[in-house]
């Protein structure tokens, strides 16, 4: 039983709205912080993401990325 191309077409839109999702995250999809937030809020629906949860691991993400305490605390 293979992957049918409407289920192809379904993830793609998906991860899509995903990217932005992330970029609204960033504050970079509007110039407005309300707007992104609002808009991130709104695509988090679709793509099942909490945007709220996302966006706060994603920014502990940015800020420990490289991190050698990090690193040592994990391994």
């Amino acid at each position: 039983m293979g992957v049918r191309p409407p289920s192809l077409a379904l993830v793609g839109t998906i991860i899509r709205l995903f990217v932005l999702q992330h970029d609204a995250g960033h504050q970079s999809l509007f110039t407005r912080r309300r707007v992104n937030d609002l808009a991130g809020t709104c695509l988090s629906f679709l793509t099942g993401v909490s945007y709220e949860a996302w966006k706060t691991e994603h920014a502990w993400h940015h800020n420990h990325q490289g991190s050698s305490r990090t690193a040592a605390s994990t391994a």
